[in-house]
């Protein structure tokens, strides 16, 4: 098991970056970066994402693991990050989503189960987006109404997101978090460097330090 990701929170704090884009990196920001994706690069966070939603080009140089609990009101400020990085990468990068529904969170397993079903209808994404955006209402009615409104096959979603392997999907993806070490919500691992709730010049910054590496 990795140890929990303290480091890299302490390192967003003295960088003290401003959400989405924020004012130029200084050299000292840059070189501490890069001394953390060296790090990472040497021994990167190992994640199976065989069961997992993907999207985006399956040949992309840049994968973005988003540990995520959908009643996180940090994992909903994320999405403009994760945007903001489709727009700059396009076919560059793809988005791989680890469900990590935290305990103080009443709805955010309930609605991973939701979302999970979805997913079993080919619809996982736009499930996903929808629940972000309505965050404030999550709760059986809205699971069956965004159900709805995607025209899912109504019986085999409710019928999924009761199963015993909807819940195991979720304990395995649970597992996985807690083995590459994290511990709080939104977790983005790019290239195998974890990131905690990263505005997306540091991501940026991230991704210029990874094309370097070793040179």
């Amino acid at each position: 098991m990795q140890k929990p990701l303290l480091f890299l929170s302490a390192c967003l704090l003295s960088l003290n970056l401003s959400p989405v884009y924020g004012q130029a990196l200084s050299a000292e920001e840059k070189a501490e970066i890069k001394k953390y994706v060296a790090t990472y690069v040497k021994k990167p966070i190992s994640v199976n994402l065989a069961k997992a939603p993907i999207q985006g080009n399956t040949k992309a140089d840049l994968t973005l693991i988003e540990f995520s609990d959908f009643q996180c009101p940090f994992c909903r400020e994320s999405q403009a990050t994760l945007e903001a990085l489709r727009i700059k990468y396009g076919k560059r990068l793809r988005i791989a989503f680890i469900n990590f529904p935290l305990s103080m969170h009443p709805q955010a397993k309930n609605a991973a189960l939701a979302a999970w079903a979805a997913g079993q209808q080919g619809h996982f994404w736009e499930y996903h987006d929808r629940l972000f955006a309505r965050q404030e209402k999550l709760g059986d009615e809205l699971y069956v109404e965004l159900a709805k409104a995607l025209k899912l096959d109504l019986a085999k979603f409710n019928q999924d997101r009761a199963s015993d392997q909807a819940a195991k999907a979720i304990e395995a993806d649970k597992a996985q978090a807690t083995k590459a070490g994290v511990n709080g919500t939104p977790t983005f691992v790019l290239n195998g460097i974890p990131m905690v709730n990263p505005p997306a010049n540091l991501v940026e910054q991230v991704v210029v330090a990874w094309e370097k590496r070793g040179k």
